[in-house]
C-alpha cells in the first residue's frame, strides 16, 4: 500500500525577493499538530550552502503553517535546485507521521 502524503504545500508568493510557502495537514483531526522546517537549496550538480527555514504557525491553528524564504533559488533544467520540507505530524503530542517533501521553486514561463 502506498502511503499518501499527509501534508499539502502551496506556493503563495514567488519572486526573486522572496517565497512564501503555505504548509498544512491534509485531513486534520482534533489534537493534530504540524511541526517541521524547510531546508535548502540542494543541488545534484553543484555545491550549495543549505539554510534552515522554520515553520511559523498561521493564527492559532496547529494544522497550518507558513515558511518565508528570502531570495529563493529557482529550479531550472540547467540548475536543478531543490528545497526539502521535513515535516512531522503529532497527534495528542505523539509523533505519528514523518515525511520529507521535495519542493522545486519554478518561475512561470
Amino acid at each position: 500500500m502506498i502511503d499518501m502524503s499527509r501534508f499539502q504545500i502551496i506556493v503563495k508568493q514567488l519572486s526573486s525577493a522572496s517565497c512564501l510557502l503555505d504548509i498544512q495537514i491534509t485531513d486534520p483531526q482534533t489534537g493534530d499538530e504540524l511541526r517541521g522546517y524547510v531546508v535548502g537549496p540542494f543541488s545534484k550538480t553543484s555545491s550549495t550552502i543549505e539554510l534552515v527555514y522554520k515553520l511559523k504557525l498561521k493564527g492559532k491553528s496547529f494544522h497550518q503553517s507558513e515558511v518565508a524564504i528570502p531570495e529563493p533559488n529557482f529550479w531550472s533544467e540547467s540548475n536543478p535546485l531543490e528545497y526539502r520540507a521535513i515535516l512531522e505530524l503529532l497527534s495528542e503530542g505523539q509523533k505519528v507521521h514523518h515525511e520529507t517533501i521535495v519542493v522545486q521553486l519554478k518561475l512561470p514561463s
